[in-house]
């Protein structure tokens, strides 16, 4: 019986790792492609915008896991026809969430980038992301509330494939829009709202399975399980929007203190670190290696080293923003990160 649980348990929680693992590379491949084909001007736009973006994903994040916790404690109790009408209320939560917050920050949105340091060349392109992000908002807060849901079904493993199916088509996606169509920080944003689109049509044939279709008589909302839901996703949506807090107050002394070539070296810092919190793994499981002299280092365009942007300046501003975040013990792999820098 113990073995049987065990295995149960980590049917569960390995697949739900990975899903997390996924949803924090969301947030780095459009910074990857879009460094890579526009530079500093779009690479800084994203890293100021995503703040803005982060607002819908952590929206259904919270829903989904409020949900899904009030599911489990309704199933556990025996009152399955309250955790299917707990389950019911959740899309009512997801979609009349997502049209107040889509339209808000569609109202707002430029307003918001101003406050966030989205100034001068910055501007146009943090809104033209911004306002394509905002074509699939309502698609963005769905997919992300359902997958919490989808394991409360025993399907950890499906909900993983649907996460990992719109990660890969975001991947390729993004290279055909950005690298190939040249569509510049248009591409990024659509090819992150198509990517979650695929995950969304994963949730939805889950639901369109005789077993687990909700009577429609649960999608009445219900005062009562809404704020038990709200509570509960409180946390999670606070827990997953942290890391976007820290974003906005270092981009905005980075653009106080140091302007927009400081803002620009740490946007390449921030996805990186942004995209691993979301993971849950608050620890560094290994160090990376860099090229020492006498071997073949990366080729560094002559543009980033003008902008003060050289791998060394950025791994020296890591290690610093590191250094607070790490035990005492682990200080002497900070030290050692990049000899010289």
């Amino acid at each position: 019986m113990e073995v049987q649980m065990k295995k149960k348990y980590m049917g569960y929680i390995f697949p739900s790792m990975l899903s997390f693992l996924l949803t924090g590379i969301y947030s780095i491949v459009d910074g990857i492609f879009v460094g890579r084909a526009l530079g500093d001007p779009g690479l800084a736009a994203i890293n100021i915008a995503w703040p803005l973006v982060a607002l819908i994903t952590s929206l259904g994040t919270g829903i989904g896991i409020g949900a899904s916790v009030i599911m489990s404690l309704n199933t556990g109790a025996g009152n399955h026809e309250k955790a299917k009408k707990a389950e019911g209320n959740a899309f009512f939560l997801l979609l009349s969430g997502s049209l107040l917050l889509v339209l808000g920050l569609y109202l707002f949105g430029p307003q918001l980038l101003t406050l966030l340091g989205a100034k001068d060349e910055l501007f146009t392109p943090a809104c033209t992301y911004l306002h394509y992000i905002l074509l699939g908002g309502i698609v963005q807060v769905f997919s992300t509330g359902l997958i919490p849901l989808l394991r409360n079904h025993g399907a950890a493993f499906y909900a993983m494939c649907a996460m990992a199916s719109g990660c890969i088509t975001n991947i390729l996606l993004d290279y055909f829009f950005i690298m190939l169509f040249h569509l510049e920080l248009k591409g990024a944003a659509l090819a992150t709202v198509l990517g979650q689109i695929l995950t969304l049509l994963f949730c939805i044939f889950f639901y369109l399975k005789k077993k687990n279709r909700i009577p429609r008589s649960c999608f009445c909302p219900d005062r009562t399980l809404i704020g038990s839901i709200l509570r509960v996703a409180l946390s999670p949506f606070g827990l997953t929007y942290l890391p976007s807090v820290t974003i906005i107050l270092m981009n905005l002394q980075s653009l106080k203190y140091g302007g927009s070539r400081q803002c620009l070296r740490r946007s390449c810092i921030y996805h990186f670190l942004y995209g691993t919190a979301r993971t849950g793994n608050r620890r560094r499981k290994s160090a990376v290696a860099f090229p020492q002299s006498g071997k073949r280092r990366p080729k560094v365009s002559a543009h980033l080293c003008q902008m003060d942007l050289h791998p060394r300046n950025c791994i020296r501003d890591f290690r610093c923003f590191t250094f607070f975040s790490c035990k005492k013990q682990d200080s002497f792999l900070l030290r050692n990160l990049c000899p010289g820098s």
